[in-house]
């Protein structure tokens, strides 16, 4: 069996420590992020299994645009925030699950302002077209709108859209997570229609610890199989 090469000897520790750094990136980052949401400050802020995270702000009859751009203006862990957007139930009921105690309307991010029965989330998808008797899409085939009785584009101007909060009675009119159209600035008042704030969604999609793991574990692997070949 020859000598090693002291080139080779010399030169080895730094191609493990480039191809460690390599490797442990993923799994450093996704750590980080983990942290990031267990140790942040005391907000209203909620991450789902989809790891898009989303946050009530309390704030009595505050406007749909000023929400918006409220919305705009805020950040978590790096990403800045918009109007919530709700694609699926899933996603609706997990909302719904931030509105408790809450008895009145909260701002979502949809709206037909541009064009009356076109209704687009704050993302640019549609996701309804028409009135009470509309149909869902053509982008996001889900929608959750008081049903045969909502969008009614009531006393005209309702091009914005609201969402009932959990502790609200359920009744014909008025039910839990279900959806409402409503004006820019609603009257202020005690009823069910009162806005008494609005949802944030930050599109924050960590790298899964798993995955991660997986990429880490590869890397190691390749390490050892360049460590293997260098001894020969």
């Amino acid at each position: 069996m020859g000598r090693r090469s002291p080139q080779i000897v010399r030169r080895f520790p730094a191609v493990i420590l480039s191809a460690l750094k390599l490797a442990c990136a993923p799994v450093l980052s996704a750590l980080a992020l983990s942290l990031t949401f267990a140790s942040s400050p005391a907000l209203a802020v909620s991450v789902a299994s989809s790891g898009i995270a989303y946050e009530y702000v309390a704030s009595d009859n505050i406007s749909w645009t000023d929400a918006s751009f409220a919305a705009a203006a805020m950040q978590y862990s790096g990403i800045n925030g918009h109007l919530v957007t709700i694609f699926n139930q899933t996603e609706n009921d997990f909302v719904l699950g931030l509105l408790n105690g809450v008895i009145g309307s909260v701002w979502l991010g949809g709206s037909d302002a541009q064009s009356e029965g076109a209704w687009k989330w704050a993302t640019g998808q549609q996701f309804w077209q028409g009135g009470t008797n509309g149909t869902a899409g053509p982008d996001v085939n889900y929608a959750n709108w008081v049903s045969a009785i909502e969008p009614n584009n009531s006393g005209a101007g309702e091009n914005y859209l609201s969402m009932y909060g959990a502790s609200v009675s359920s009744g014909t009119y008025v039910l839990p997570g279900k959806w409402n159209d409503q004006v820019n600035s609603p009257a202020a008042g005690s009823d069910y229609y009162s806005i008494k704030g609005y949802v944030v969604q930050y599109d924050i999609v960590p790298v899964p610890l798993p995955a991660a793991a997986w990429l880490f574990g590869s890397g190691l692997l390749g390490l050892l199989g360049a460590a293997r070949r260098s001894r020969r």
